[in-house]
């Protein structure tokens, strides 16, 4: 056998594992259901997560109570003067305000709620949590935290909007969307008052 025949039945190989194993992994991981909800919406979290399984939020709950876009000149203002490489006027701050509920979920600190993997999304833009913010407008300063049964807690999250990677004008007049999780189904909250969206649909 000729080389040019061996290198076509080892691509032809190489193919057909291939092909079964996008198969298997499609039988055995579905894409995930898109659910949306709206601003005043109890979001319940169910057995969703990011990352895996054993983050076991089953028995939380969110509800966004309002979200607030902020110059940096007006959260230092308001809350404290940070100095940073960042710290830019024409840079922005948007925060959103939260009510977490424990309603059913008895793990105590073996589960709970990581603010850490909540993404701020705006059609291709995407940001995380600034956790240097955190504290300043909390009560406490970890991202991590368990609530007890049948508790609750306002938290208020915020993310810092840098400028230099989208026009502000997409976040004030677009639709910005936080995502509180991310398989088997996503869970998307509509951060735009006017503009309410409910229902399901599946990922593409």
């Amino acid at each position: 056998m000729n080389s040019k025949k061996i290198s076509a039945l080892i691509i032809s190989i190489l193919f057909v594992v291939y092909t079964i194993r996008v198969v298997t992994i499609n039988k055995n991981f579905p894409l995930p259901k898109n659910e949306y909800y709206s601003i005043g919406d109890n979001v319940p979290i169910e057995n969703n997560f990011f990352d895996t399984s054993d983050e076991k939020m089953n028995g939380y709950s969110l509800t966004v109570l309002d979200t607030t876009l902020m110059s940096m000149d007006e959260f230092n203002e308001k809350y404290v003067n940070i100095e940073d490489a960042h710290n830019k006027p024409y840079n922005y701050v948007y925060l959103v305000r939260i009510l977490f509920k424990n309603t059913s979920n008895n793990m105590g600190n073996k589960a709970g709620i990581d603010l850490m993997q909540y993404i701020l999304q705006e059609s291709a833009y995407t940001n995380l949590v600034e956790t240097s913010y955190f504290k300043y407008l909390n009560d406490f300063d970890t991202l991590k935290f368990a609530l007890r049964e049948n508790s609750e807690k306002e938290v208020v999250v915020p993310f810092r909007i840098i400028t230099m990677n989208v026009d502000i004008n997409q976040i004030k007049n677009g639709c910005p969307t936080l995502v509180v999780s991310l398989y088997p189904s996503k869970k998307i909250i509509n951060l735009t008052s006017n503009n309410n969206i409910r229902g399901t649909a599946n990922e593409f």
